[in-house]
């Protein structure tokens, strides 16, 4: 928001306030639209906003008298600006008129029913701006008639007749007896009494208006050198301008006074800028001799109007340093021009414009509180600088005291009705309050004041966008690029509203070209708060490339947001969303489940109240926080597969001041593809976010969950489940969060964490008689689909005499309890992160396990009671420290290091029945270390090296340390198959990638990744031990102990990746990866051991067409081709191809879409071997009926 500075961009460069034009052709709209204006006095057509000295009005024939701010005029009335003066009018159909000095005009009636109003043009300046419907004015003239037709014009007629007309977006046929021509946007007509009009290309825009740019007060009345006689004439205009009042200071100039000394001859150059009268101001700067504030004028008109600095020496008076500092933020050295407002309040203390000047420059630092306390000294000197209240109001926005801020914008709109701040700031205050109507008609006020402003433009097409007016929108944004090419914003909210209108390759084109702009924006924003603005834009670009198929491109530039600005909640945002969609849907696998919870947390505990939902299941959250209004939101989304599985997520969620919440569900089932393959999962989030200061903020979540499963796990062969197995997890409530976050200043965060996890589990495994005696009559047979215990014989002397699986029941339940409690501390400066922190867990599981149904063989007093039923508590703990610090020595380089500490405390062994009391220890100090280089163009390389130490159950997904490293996961609950070794606890990682990519100017995107995961585990196992006699025969009782598990895995992948973008409604793509995996289990105390390995490749190529109207088709093919090693018996590989056709419409400003899909054509059934990590394909040929919306 850092544009209130008043340094505008224009073509090419930056101009300070802009849209002060175009009044005259309007007032004719004005008669026009009169028939749809809203209800006000009969015959009323305008309203006049703002008046800047002499301004008269006369109304039916009258008398001239002084107009008065908000009165009314109607058919026939006259309106005529003095000298140095101007004014703006609002028609009745909310268009505005900008009236430059010395114009008179008036409206005339239609000659009859079926004609057009007509403005009546005598002499002067208007422009007229209007981005309702386009209206056709009549215009006349002393040299021409015209009919226009358009929505931004400007008209001038000078002295002797002479007519010039510039159409900015429109037609006009302007003719007299001599001749007719038509002028199209982008041309001006001009005529000469008794001469045939001509037309010229317009070149720059900004000399269309230069009368509208806006110049801020530099002059420091305690320098100047004024005899005391004319500062007593002066004294009047002296004391209002000394308040801060220009305009007040300009109206009580007195009139037709000729200054005498150089100081005054300044002063009243001052007040001629303050009012866009430049050449005049110039004029009487010539005769000013160097070292009286003339030198320092000179400056300010250059920094305005984007020229070099003149061939001047000053005097560093703090006038100098103040006229210097807007010239140091027009060439884009925002530090400097801050050390130049300081040297200005150092120079004099009671400099009230130069105090306000620092807060101005603060504010572009971010640094809110630090501006707040310098622009309130410079009320206290200049208590009637409007720049200043509007500074303010921006202040008290950014702290959501809208209805401060909307007071402040007010108070300044009061004294310079002109300031289009003002007018911005308080139609944000509308939109934030839920006035849409008003916010977009105060936005459009504040373009037509200062129409050269780019920033305005964008504002208000974003507005427009936001209710979903397409034509005016891009309307508005094509006109804030055409003012300033090298400005990203209106290329970000243009991108946004493409998104919405369905052009899905435009929308990547502009939003590119946003990214690639952002440094420009250093005119207005520190080095910092560029790297905010380039992670916001990196997190919307994310979202495009999704819904464009380009996934993998999607969640690169989603970690490139994460480290642009460590702390861009929306950047956290959109990568926990590209983990969700990795998350397996059985909950299996649960490889990416900690980042994405760890990543959600960061989101909603960094995001400010209003910045979005807080909803699991809301991702549409772009760079709008500006125009996020009061609401109430709902989103559903339910999907339907033939093969029997539904389901169905919801979120309803508000947002009202200070406070918002949001209301999460989903509801999956299926009824799997073999029996007992059920599963039935309820899962239910609340959120709660309360901004109690303007630094600090609470956040409140809970979580239910009940699932309900058969045997879900994945199998190579169909036929291997275990049909009495049945399985439960509830929480009730899982999850209880509370965190708070505090911001120091921009970029230095601290986040406090701290909570109740609770889980409980049932698992019963019973047995078939049938399977029991298939087992007991076929020795040799693997891994049957029964319910097992290990029994280990010992020879009388305690060696191993067997091991074998025996038939039996399960009855197990777990239930785990722990607090957590996590400190996170953030420093971002330019050219480097510091994220530091600190975690602690403690906690208990309270396990139990029951054994019966054994075979007939085992005698009934077989087992020792205390073998077959357990009942423990055993303790957990958790102590984490951790520090990472990314340096970025250059621009295109970012080198990270860092380490943690971990020591757990866990039980020995609650998983694997039969349980054994007690704990184990484990502890680690993990290095980290990655890089990010940019050697040219789009080429990114990356690379990483971690090691970690994971948790025990979900507690390692509640917590505050980074995800990432230089782009590359570091985090996991568990990185082998769940369906091949279990749930393991404490594991030890070790990762390492590279990832290269690159983006051609063919819209041609190259990756390729390379990463090696290892971990470790090192476990207790639960088995029966029986002790043997010398016949081999068992000694009752039959006791249960534990052996060591050691396992280790290894996995090396690599995938590259091709996308191309094609036209404005093609996508393609195509991938392949190559997956090796290889685990080692051990049972060193039972001479058992496996080495077992498996290659997955894997191949997939798309072909996705967007329609603008909304419809999409998607073809893919998937291949996968899969070889195992060191099972016995032998599992030999498989190889399918799928086939998946998608047809569906995707309604307007993402309300949501519907999705046919034909998945598996081909009906390809497969045999993978999970030890390669891959979610389930469908099986059988397959419906998908997809349904989605979003209010």
């Amino acid at each position: 928001m850092a544009q209130f500075l008043r340094l505008n961009k224009s073509v090419g460069g930056v101009s300070f306030s802009s849209a002060r034009l175009l009044c005259g052709i309007l007032l004719l709209a004005v008669v026009s639209l009169v028939a749809q204006a809203a209800p006000k006095p009969s015959g009323t057509n305008a309203e006049l906003l703002t008046k800047e000295n002499i301004v008269d009005i006369s109304a039916a024939s009258r008398q001239w008298q002084a107009a008065v701010v908000g009165q009314l005029l109607a058919l026939h009335d006259r309106l005529r600006t003095g000298e140095d003066s101007r004014a703006t009018l609002r028609l009745s159909d909310l268009s505005v008129l900008r009236v430059d000095e010395l114009t008179n005009l008036e409206i005339l009636p239609p000659r009859n029913s079926e004609a057009k109003p007509t403005l009546d043009l005598h002499q002067g300046s208007t422009y007229f701006f209007s981005r309702e419907a386009a209206r056709e004015v009549n215009i006349r003239t002393p040299a021409a008639n015209g009919a226009i037709r358009g929505t931004e014009f400007t008209v001038t007629v000078a002295s002797d007749g002479r007519t010039s007309v510039t159409m900015l977006d429109g037609e006009l046929q302007l003719s007299n007896a001599q001749g007719t021509i038509l002028v199209r946007s982008g041309e001006r007509g001009d005529v000469i009494p008794g001469q045939r009009p001509t037309k010229t290309a317009v070149i720059e825009a900004i000399n269309t208006v230069q009368w509208c740019l806006y110049y801020p007060g530099v002059l420091d009345l305690n320098e100047i050198r004024m005899p005391a006689s004319e500062r007593e004439t002066l004294a009047a205009s002296l004391r209002a301008y000394d308040e801060g009042d220009l305009l007040v200071a300009l109206e009580k100039f007195p009139r037709g006074y000729v200054p005498v000394s150089p100081a005054a001859n300044v002063y009243r150059a001052t007040l001629l800028l303050s009012v866009g009268q430049v050449q005049k101001a110039e004029l009487l700067l010539r005769s000013v001799p160097p070292g009286n504030g003339g030198d320092a004028l000179r400056i300010l008109i250059a920094a305005v109007t984007l020229k070099n600095r003149p061939g001047t020496s000053l005097s560093r008076s703090a006038t100098d340093w103040l006229a210097e500092s807007y010239y140091r933020q027009s060439v884009g050295d925002l530090k400097g021009a801050l050390q130049a407002a300081e040297q200005a309040t150092s120079s004099d203390p009671s400099f009230g414009f130069a105090w306000t000047r620092r807060a101005e420059l603060e504010f572009s630092f971010g640094k809110i509180p630090q501006a707040k306390k310098l622009v309130e000294q410079g009320l206290h000197l200049s208590p009637r600088n409007p720049a200043a209240h509007a500074l303010l109001g921006f202040l008290f926005s950014a702290q959501n005291d809208v209805r401060s801020a909307k007071g402040s914008f007010e108070q300044a709109m009061a004294i310079d009705g002109a300031l289009g701040d003002a007018w911005l700031g308080r139609g944000l205050c509308f939109i934030r309050q839920g006035k849409g109507d008003l916010g977009r008609r105060d936005l459009q006020t504040a373009a037509a004041l200062e129409p050269n402003r780019s920033i305005f433009h964008s504002y208000l097409g974003k507005a427009f966008s936001n209710v979903g007016s397409e034509g005016k929108a891009n309307l508005e944004l094509d006109r804030a690029k055409r003012l300033d090419p090298k400005d990203p914003t209106p290329w970000i909210y243009s991108a946004i509203e493409k998104k919405q209108e369905n052009r899905l390759n435009e929308a990547v084109d502009d939003l590119e070209k946003s990214v690639e702009l952002n440094d420009n924006r250093r005119v207005y924003r520190s080095e910092f708060l560029l790297d905010q603005d380039r992670a916001v834009r990196s997190a919307n670009l994310a979202a495009i490339y999704q819904d464009d198929g380009m996934v993998d491109v999607s969640v690169r530039e989603a970690a490139r947001g994460v480290d642009y600005d460590y702390s861009n909640a929306s950047s956290h945002l959109f990568l926990a969303n590209s983990y969700n969609a990795l998350r397996d849907p059985n909950r299996i696998n649960l490889r990416y489940e900690t980042p994405w919870f760890n990543e959600l947390l960061l989101s909603n505990l960094l995001a400010p109240v209003g910045g979005g939902p807080l909803s699991q299941y809301v991702s549409e959250q772009e760079y709008s926080k500006l125009f996020e209004a009061d609401r109430l939101g709902i989103s559903s989304t339910s999907t339907y597969l033939s093969s029997g599985a539904i389901r169905e997520t919801a979120s309803q969620f508000g947002i009202y001041g200070n406070f918002s919440y949001s209301l999460d569900t989903e509801f999956f089932y299926d009824n799997g593809l073999r029996p007992n393959n059920e599963i039935t999962r309820s899962e239910s989030y609340g959120q709660i976010k309360l901004q109690v200061t303007p630094q600090d903020s609470f956040f409140l979540q809970t979580k239910y969950q009940d699932v309900r499963t058969g045997d879900v796990l994945q199998y190579y062969s169909q036929d291997r489940f275990q049909p009495g197995f049945h399985f439960r997890d509830l929480q009730q409530p899982a999850i209880l969060l509370l965190g708070y976050h505090h911001e120091w200043a921009p970029g230095w965060h601290t986040l406090v964490l701290v909570g109740r996890l609770e889980d409980e589990t049932f698992d019963t495994n019973l047995n078939r008689l049938r399977d029991i005696s298939e087992f007991l009559g076929n020795g040799v047979r693997p891994l049957p689909n029964i319910s097992l215990g290990l029994i280990v014989g010992r020879n009388p002397d305690g060696s191993l005499h067997f091991v074998t699986p025996l038939p039996m029941d399960l009855h197990y339940h777990n239930a785990f309890t722990t607090y957590t409690g996590e400190l996170n501390q953030i420093w971002e400066q330019p050219g480097n992160t510091l994220v530091a922190g600190c975690r602690f867990q403690s906690g208990e599981f309270h396990t139990s396990d029951q054994f019966d149904n054994f075979p007939s063989f085992i005698p009934p007093n077989g087992f020792a009671p205390t073998a077959v039923m357990h009942d423990f508590n055993n303790d957990f703990s958790r102590a984490s420290g951790y520090i990472y610090d990314t340096w970025r020595p250059f621009s295109r380089l970012s080198i990270t290091g860092g380490f943690s500490y971990d020591d757990v405390t866990y039980p020995t062994d609650h998983r694997n029945p039969p349980i054994v009391r007690g704990s184990s220890s484990r502890s680690q100090v993990s290095p980290k270390a990655g890089l990010i280089w940019n050697p040219f163009g789009n080429l990114i390389v990356r690379a990483a090296y971690t090691r970690a130490l994971g948790g025990v159950s979900f507690d390692e997904s509640v917590q505050l340390e980074p995800t990432e490293v230089a782009g590359f996961n570091q985090v996991f609950r568990s990185i082998i198959s769940e369906s091949v070794v279990g749930a393991v606890a404490a594991p030890r990682y070790e990762n390492a990638g590279i990832l290269i990519e690159n983006r051609l100017n063919t819209r041609t995107y190259l990756g390729i990744t390379g990463t090696v995961l290892k971990s470790k585990v090192d476990t207790d196992v639960g088995v029966f031990d029986a002790r043997l006699n010398n016949a081999g025969a068992i000694i009752p009782p039959i006791t249960s102990a534990s052996t060591s598990q050691q396992l280790r895995y290894e996995e090396e992948n690599v995938k590259a990746t091709v996308n191309q973008l094609i036209g404005d409604d093609w996508s393609f793509g195509a991938s392949y990866s190559v997956s090796y995996s290889n685990l080692e289990n051990t049972f060193a105390n039972l001479n058992l051991a496996a080495h077992q390995k498996a290659t997955l490749h894997e191949g997939e190529l798309f072909a996705l067409y967007n329609h603008p109207s909304g419809l999409f088709l998607r073809g893919e093919t998937y291949w996968a081709r899969q070889s195992n090693i060191g099972y016995r018996p032998d599992i030999p590989g498989d190889e399918l191809i799928q086939l998946n056709l998608y047809a569906g419409y995707r309604f307007r400003r993402n309300y949501g879409d519907v999705t046919l899909g034909f998945l598996n054509i081909t009906d390809d059934d497969y045999k993978l071997n999970p030890l390669n990590y891959y979610n389930e394909f469908p099986r059988q040929r397959t419906l998908l009926v997809r349904v989605r919306f979003n209010f």
